[in-house]
């Protein structure tokens, strides 16, 4: 089996320069992902999703299939975005081969926390595994990987953790507070079944055996988190303590260090460990050697193309936006294919204004009412390029005495709206407050709703809103006369301003009908019943529309286990019954499903009442 041992760009770094240890990280993972750009290496045989499509934190999932049955298990890495390695090694499984069973990889699971390469955001992801929390993005990320963590039969956490795992005290960075270089545990042993420490120790010898550097070997590191006296308490919010105690699979966290500079060799020792545990399992993969995904490389400055402009990253001349134009962006404009972002080629990528270093104009459009200085392109938290903004034309000044405008986008749509008017909203809807028409530096506050929660200033312009009332404080919510309505106020408070506001009211979804395309081209009204069953001949179907009273692409829709894209198909075979559920797209939460039971010879006689022919409907 093919292991990595080197990268040929690291190999050079390594042999021929020499660079202070900080300068050495950046530039080391930045060629990382200058070469990943430049890859399309589809995934093995399976499927490729992503959830919170077109929101600032899409969860990107892969899952192969071997050709023979086997066991299910679950690798995850970028949960904290300042470790590199997992979301690097967690990516370059994807690309391996199984021979069976069944292998589910979330490569990076906190894109934000990537882009800005700290560890959090909002809130640790890692520590919201206790229960199902319902305040920040972090907590409907949680919601998704406890999904997907459902259908595992085990699961391994990748992780970078500070200095060298040592269960005495040598130094400062040798120690029993430290984390790197160990294959952590919560109990050697649970419930006498779920016997951990044994499939440490019997993947470590092999795992160690060509590690010459003997504080970059690897131990067994037992947290012992259900201890009353345990040092590592806080653990008991972890996803791999979720997975054990909540599904009763076998969980690990596989550490390599932040205090060893080569990214490449770290990532070549966590697959190697990955892919030994994995065979502890019962999964048997080859694994791409990491020279051949970037032998073809070359280092090349990325370009972005906005309308008829395109400009580069290497003394980049200044590109030109015109004062008050909406500035919508995509992945295409980097110069990056669709298949380089579905095979995760790119990584997190993304475009960031100056003014907003935290929002994704990839996944996000905006309409700048103040000029701001650059734009910043990253991958995976490295800057790729900065460049300058000169701006054309004049910008609007409100009127004395006129009504303001506030400006925002709704689920993508430029909105203008009179103060003292309301917009109507569906619960899991997306909301941007730009700011007023004409007006300058304005602070819009949604009322209940909290961006910041280490600096709650009543800012609400800029970040990204989902409209679900339940994620509110709700002593800010309007009374109405329904009680499954809520209504909620923007307020101006910009110092010297009037205080003006607008009114958002936000209602439930509600589906009356899927419509289904069969194989033959027959379209079929399946009325939405919710917890209920029906009868549907055998054969496939493809997702084609939504019946309801909100945007379609704010429905996830999922048969069994599977996420079901818009435009998709499943498979309902002979005698089978299949759960058809809908989803949020942006929170997760499930909203309803039916059970699709296929019908009898029989049955299949009888007048089909939802079935439409031909183009009629």
């Amino acid at each position: 089996m093919p292991f990595p041992c080197s990268v040929r760009l690291g190999h050079w770094l390594t042999r021929y320069v020499r660079w202070p240890r900080a300068v050495y990280r950046q530039v080391t993972s930045a060629l990382l992902v200058l070469a990943a750009l430049l890859v399309v290496a589809r995934p093995a045989t399976g499927a490729e999703f992503t959830i919170f499509q077109g929101t600032q934190y899409p969860l990107r999932v892969y899952i192969l299939e071997g050709a023979k049955p086997g066991p299910t298990v679950m690798v995850q890495g970028g949960i904290q975005g300042d470790e590199i390695a997992g979301f690097l090694t967690a990516q370059q499984l994807t690309h391996a081969k199984l021979d069976n069973g069944r292998l589910i990889i979330i490569p990076r699971a906190n894109v934000p926390s990537i882009h800005k390469r700290q560890r959090q955001i909002n809130v640790d992801l890692n520590r919201r595994f206790d229960r199902d929390y319902n305040e920040f993005y972090e907590d409907h990320l949680a919601r998704a990987i406890r999904f997907f963590l459902a259908q595992a039969d085990a699961f391994i956490h990748l992780h970078e953790g500070s200095g060298f795992y040592n269960p005495v005290w040598v130094d400062n960075l040798r120690n029993p507070r430290r984390y790197g270089q160990s294959i952590i545990i919560d109990t050697p042993v649970f419930e006498n079944r779920i016997f951990l420490a044994n499939y440490v120790n019997s993947v470590l010898d092999r795992l160690n055996q060509p590690i010459t550097t003997a504080d970059f070997r690897f131990r067994l590191f037992s947290t012992d988190t259900f201890r009353p006296d345990s040092p590592h308490a806080e653990q008991l919010k972890s996803l791999t303590c979720y997975a054990l105690k909540n599904r009763s699979i076998p969980a690990f966290a596989i550490e390599v260090s932040k205090d060893i500079v080569q990214v490449e060799w770290k990532v070549s020792q966590q697959l190697r460990a990955t892919v030994l545990l994995l065979e502890q399992f019962g999964l048997h993969l080859q694994v791409a050697d990491q020279d051949t995904l970037v032998e073809q490389a070359r280092i090349v400055a990325p370009v972005l193309r906005v309308g008829t402009q395109s400009v580069g990253s290497t003394r980049p001349a200044p590109l030109k936006l015109l004062s008050y134009e909406p500035l919508a962006l995509t992945a295409e404009d980097l110069g990056l294919t669709n298949a380089q972002v579905k095979a995760g080629a790119a990584g997190a990528v993304g475009v960031f204004a100056s003014d907003r270093p935290e929002i994704n104009l990839l996944e996000t459009p905006r309409l700048p009412l103040m000029p701001f200085r650059a734009l910043e392109v990253r991958a995976d938290g490295t800057t790729l390029a900065s460049i300058p903004v000169e701006w054309a034309g004049t910008w609007p000044k409100a009127e004395h005495g006129q009504t303001p405008w506030f400006v925002c986008w709704h689920n993508g749509s430029l909105r203008i709206i009179p103060a003292g008017r309301t917009l109507e909203a569906v619960v899991g809807d997306q909301l941007v407050l730009e700011g007023i028409h004409g007006g300058k530096d304005e602070v819009l506050n949604l009322k209940g709703f909290i961006a910041n929660r280490t600096l709650n200033d009543g800012q609400d312009s800029g970040p990204e809103i989902i409209l679900d009332p339940s994620m509110f404080l709700q002593h800010w919510l309007v009374p109405t006369d329904k009680p499954d309505e809520w209504l909620c106020r923007v307020a101006r408070e910009t110092p010297g301003q009037s205080r003006d506001e607008f009114f958002i009211r936000i209602v439930p979804r509600r589906l009356k009908a899927l419509v289904l395309q069969a194989d033959d081209g027959r379209r079929i009204v399946l009325d939405w019943r919710a917890g209920e069953a029906t009868l549907l001949a055998s054969g496939r179907y493809t997702l084609a529309e939504a019946w309801s009273n909100g945007a379609r692409d704010k429905l996830l829709a999922l048969a069994g286990q599977t996420p079901l894209p818009w435009g998709d198909s499943f498979e309902l075979k002979s005698g089978e019954r299949l759960e058809l559920s809908l989803r949020q797209m942006t929170t997760f939460s499930p909203i309803s499903s039916m059970t699709l039971i296929s019908e009898t010879p029989a049955q299949s006689k009888a007048p089909a009442q939802s079935e439409m022919l031909g183009d009629n409907s």
